[in-house]
């Protein structure tokens, strides 16, 4: 038993020891030198903010967009999402089957309350 458990305990540390080869490959970054000066690369970032190519703690920027609805029109919306059912399908973390009898006759209900008719899929 116990020669069995170190021939386990070796082989499993053996893998570990490979794998660790691989992560230091992928994880060693070189030493590098810049060849800018400091003054040059605040004049840079100074630059970059003041024409707004960079944006203070964004990792990403997403332009604001330009709803064609008013508030009303989108609390309207809601409501009617609300009244047929909709937004109780989409409680859970789990995607509700939109292809069930159940939730296509809630979908022509929210039709019905909107005045739509069909669903709009955006891109």
């Amino acid at each position: 038993m116990k020669t069995h458990f170190a021939i386990t305990a070796l082989t499993l540390s053996v893998l570990g020891l490979s794998s660790y080869g691989y992560a230091a490959e992928e994880t060693d970054v070189p030493a590098s030198q810049s060849t800018e000066t400091r003054a040059a690369v605040a004049a840079e970032l100074a630059s970059a903010r003041s024409n707004g190519q960079l944006h203070d703690e964004e990792q990403t920027y997403v332009p604001a967009s330009h709803s064609t609805l008013s508030r009303d029109q989108v609390a309207a919306d809601l409501a009617a999402w609300n009244r047929a059912g909709l937004a109780q399908e989409w409680q859970s973390n789990l995607t509700p089957d939109t292809a069930s009898a159940a939730y296509q006759n809630k979908q022509l209900q929210y039709l019905r309350y909107t005045g739509t008719q069909q669903i709009v899929h955006l891109n």
